[in-house]
């Protein structure tokens, strides 16, 4: 009967596990989402304090962005991947895809998408996007396609 009660209560405790692990691989995706978006806000605020010494124009490339301002290499990768060194980010290995080469702030809408990041930082499941009015949101695929309209050649 002893060993009964062990295998009942070891077959209770693998389906316990068994439930738990999509839950949290769903809470570690959620974690790096918003780890990925907080790193976005700070770009945002970065690039408002290039703006204001660069009569309200938007840095060439995210490398410019983080030489200037002194910005952390760190910023510019999502959490989920591997972390650069600042010698690597500085060469354009980077997370984040910039497409703000050549905007200055009084031309253009406050909606529009400055930096986002691949689909694939996420699963698929979405990705953050970057307003030139610093705001960040998560986006799914379609509406990432929609908010991302017809975009020229990304500047990393």
């Amino acid at each position: 009967m002893g060993a009964m009660n062990l295998l009942a209560w070891t077959a209770y405790f693998a389906l316990i596990v068994a439930a738990m692990v999509p839950a949290v691989g769903k809470a570690r995706g959620a974690a790096t989402q918003i780890a990925c978006r907080n790193n976005m806000q700070v770009i945002g605020q970065t690039m408002m304090l290039y703006e204001q010494n660069h009569r309200g124009e938007l840095p060439p490339d995210l490398a410019t962005l983080m030489s200037q301002t002194h910005m952390a290499g760190e910023m510019l990768v999502c959490p989920g991947t591997e972390a650069p060194t600042t010698q690597q980010a500085m060469a354009g290995k980077v997370d984040y895809i910039y497409i703000g080469r050549g905007l200055n702030r009084a031309r253009i809408d406050s909606k529009t998408v400055v930096v986002y990041e691949p689909l694939s930082n996420h699963n698929g499941e979405g990705m953050n996007v970057l307003r030139a009015d610093g705001s960040v949101e998560f986006l799914d695929p379609t509406e990432g396609a929609k908010a991302l309209g017809a975009t020229t050649q990304p500047a990393r």
